[in-house]
């Protein structure tokens, strides 16, 4: 019997194990989901990008995000562009972290399984080394990103 769009419906697992060279409704329903998605911050090098190419190599869509422009654009490259999406991010600056929320969005129909809140500041080098500017980005990064 023919069920709602035009799949085999087997009202028995029996009448399935009769005729296993149909799949039942359920199998080609799941092949028709679309891609799961995930939105990486600081996608554009280390842990980020290997994120990326791991769910991009699982079947994901990928959302790609950083302040790197260049890294951003040779990852989106790696992985294809009918695969991911990328687009430069502040996580500092709430309409740049709103602005690239939309952009994938735009780009997934509103879905986000999976947010990889990932960016992060590094200054190494003994405390007097390090500019008062880069100390001052890093305690702004560390105390407000999280929370806007």
């Amino acid at each position: 019997p023919e069920g709602p769009g035009g799949l085999v419906a087997y009202p028995r697992f029996s009448d399935y194990l009769k005729n296993p060279g149909i799949p039942p409704p359920l199998t080609s329903q799941i092949l028709q989901m679309p891609p799961k998605t995930i939105f990486i911050t600081g996608a554009a090098a280390g842990i980020g990008k290997e994120t990326a190419l791991y769910f991009a190599q699982k079947g994901w869509y990928v959302g790609l995000f950083d302040i790197d422009e260049a890294g951003l654009g040779a990852l989106a490259e790696e992985i294809g562009e009918t695969r991911c999406c990328a687009h430069l991010i502040d996580v500092r600056d709430e309409v740049s972290v709103r602005d690239a929320i939309a952009f994938f969005s735009s780009r997934t129909d509103g879905r986000m399984n999976v947010l990889f809140n990932n960016a992060g500041i590094i200054n190494a080098g003994d405390i007097e080394s390090i500019s008062l500017v880069n100390k001052q980005n890093n305690s702004t990064f560390l105390v407000f990103s999280p929370i806007k």
